[in-house]
């Protein structure tokens, strides 16, 4: 069965490949940044579609990985996921 997950932009992790995770990590490579506000929006490319993370002002100096190409690790909590099933 196909199913989509759905996670909420600031319960995503985003950081350099190989960093430790959360419970739920996929390989991407970051293909935009955008500041809206008091956040940093990251876009990466996963295997398995576009993920986006909010990341906060206060966060933003450990986030090294927030240039376009660069390898991360984008991760999240099992808890902060919603799966759809598809009919």
């Amino acid at each position: 069965d196909r199913v989509t997950v759905m996670v909420r932009p600031e319960c995503v992790q985003i950081a350099l490949a190989g960093t430790p995770s959360r419970d739920v990590a996929l390989p991407g490579k970051v293909t935009d940044t955008v500041f809206v506000g008091q956040t940093l929006n990251v876009y990466a490319q996963t295997d398995i579609g576009p993920v986006v993370a909010s990341v906060s002002n206060a966060m933003q100096r450990e986030t090294k990985a927030a240039v376009g190409g660069e390898s991360v690790t984008v991760s999240w909590d099992r808890d902060a996921q919603l799966i759809f099933r598809e009919a």
